[in-house]
């Protein structure tokens, strides 16, 4: 006998399944499921290494010394504060509050932080495994685990770190409601949105995108059960936005009064030098520059996504596909 065991290949359209020989591919997938909570446990674990470590090696900035010095206010000081500054929702200064009530020192005040840093790399990781396949999660959780921004803002008194948890966890409710719908799991998802709107403006901004892709990708999938419920999601989706913009009613004042406001500087304008320095904060480099232009770098992820597209199995993912994997 020769080649590997068999694998059966479901095909769209009520096609009979074709029969293929499986390969070195299909065995690292077979082995990265197989032992795909251990492995993730693993990547776990080193997250919260990077992220727990040296946890008192900063000093607060300017930011955190104005959030600590909020927390330690009154209630009424607290809720003025939080309304006059108006940049961030007010989820992650409520439960900083609740931390400050055990007069913790600097350093522990960015333990909670750190928690949602590591939990982050968790979702993620199980979120791009239901969708991708254990081997793409497992690398995206690798990848998030000792990204250097990230762990960063792991350490830092501020909303950005509760901002992506609640965020990666929403996107993860969704998949999990998609793949089974239930009343329990719809709740999960409503409060998991919910939070990330109460969490960090930009989150919710990025949820609302990403579901909507999401669940435009699942309204064409070959499972019926999932298309099914992705167009029912997408046919009700008015009705559960309304309601979380009821639930959102309380901060919504403070929201327009900010946006109300005279920008404090005038908007750089929009080049693509610095689109390529923006870009270039991303890059790990010696100096703080990309060895290509960005367009050099857009076409080439973009090529690359095509070239990923060649793929046989590479059909269910053509939008992420075409913007480069």
């Amino acid at each position: 006998m020769t080649g590997g065991p068999e694998v059966r290949r479901r095909e769209p359209g009520g096609r009979a399944p074709t029969v293929r020989r499986a390969g070195a591919e299909d065995s690292v997938s077979a082995l990265a499921a197989a032992r795909f909570t251990p492995l993730l446990w693993t990547i776990v674990a080193a997250a919260a290494l990077l992220r727990f470590h040296a946890l008192d090696r900063f000093s607060y900035w300017l930011d955190e010394i104005l959030q600590t010095y909020w927390l330690q206010g009154t209630w009424s000081f607290f809720w003025r504060s939080l309304r006059a500054d108006a940049v961030h929702p007010p989820l992650d200064y409520l439960l900083d509050r609740f931390l400050e009530t055990l007069g913790p020192v600097d350093w522990v005040r960015k333990l909670p932080p750190a928690c949602w840093g590591v939990a982050t790399v968790a979702a993620v990781g199980i979120l791009v495994a239901r969708r991708m396949g254990p081997v793409s999660g497992l690398l995206s959780a690798s990848l998030l685990a000792v990204a250097p921004f990230h762990v960063r803002y792991s350490q830092e008194l501020r909303p950005y770190s509760l901002g992506l948890f609640l965020l990666s966890l929403s996107l993860l409710a969704l998949e999990c409601f998609l793949r089974r719908p239930s009343t329990t799991r719809l709740a999960i998802l409503y409060l998991a949105c919910l939070g990330t709107a109460y969490a960090l403006y930009l989150a919710a901004v990025v949820l609302g995108i990403a579901a909507a892709g999401l669940l435009v990708e699942d309204a064409f999938s070959i499972e019926t059960a999932r298309r099914r419920a992705a167009r029912r999601f997408l046919l009700f989706s008015p009705l559960f936005a309304m309601a979380l913009f009821v639930a959102y009613l309380p901060w919504w004042s403070v929201v327009v009064e900010a946006a109300r406001r005279p920008a404090p500087i005038a908007a750089s304008p929009v080049t693509w030098e610095r689109a390529g320095r923006t870009l270039a904060f991303f890059a790990f480099t010696a100096k703080d520059r990309v060895p290509l232009s960005l367009p050099d770098l857009l076409f080439l992820l973009r090529s690359a996504g095509h070239a990923d597209l060649l793929r046989p199995d590479a059909a269910e993912c053509i939008s992420p596909g075409e913007a480069g994997g």
